[in-house]
């Protein structure tokens, strides 16, 4: 059971410009001023892909920030895990040689959106993170979405489950 007192990070799909499609990464806002982790992969399909995860500024100050969705939160006490899945996920091999494709053409190109892809659902198999995704609205109380009322690490946000989404309260006593 989840108490008022839970911490929760909110947790996001980022996209930044990239050729020929945009680069995805998982970024954890831990700080009041937007900064976090960012959990990525870098590299290509012609040289493979390495995991990489490292402390990143509000994504809103990149010039190559394109934009960001809320795809869920961990609670503080399960936020170390998330390293330890995304290095499990075995990072996009490189699948080209020049013009030359290296796997089958009947198999799908792996890049970092389906890496990504992969490393969420294997944060919501473990139960790391945790709520509804964006399209759910169910009326219902589930686990796996913070308790009505949990607090933000920063105590800026809560929650609510009525919206199924955080909100701030300014120093005037309104929702912002």
């Amino acid at each position: 059971m989840t108490s008022n007192t839970d911490v929760y990070y909110r947790v996001y799909i980022n996209a930044y410009v990239g050729s020929p499609r945009d680069h995805h990464g998982i970024f954890v806002e831990l700080e009041e001023d937007g900064s976090g982790y960012l959990y990525h992969v870098e590299g290509s399909v012609q040289t493979g892909m390495t995991y990489v995860y490292k402390p990143a500024k509000n994504p809103l100050f990149s010039v190559a920030f394109t934009a960001q969705k809320t795809i869920g939160y961990v609670r503080e006490s399960n936020y170390g895990y998330i390293h330890d899945i995304c290095s499990s996920i075995p990072p996009p091999a490189k699948q080209y040689d020049g013009p030359k494709r290296l796997i089958p053409k009947d198999q799908k190109l792996r890049r970092c959106q389906e890496w990504t892809q992969e490393v969420i659902s294997a944060l919501r198999a473990r139960g790391v993170l945790e709520g509804a995704h964006s399209t759910s609205k169910s009326s219902t109380s589930s686990t796996s979405e913070p308790a009505d009322g949990a607090v933000s690490p920063d105590g800026f946000w809560r929650y609510s489950r009525y919206a199924k989404d955080w909100y701030r309260i300014d120093e005037h006593g309104q929702t912002i």
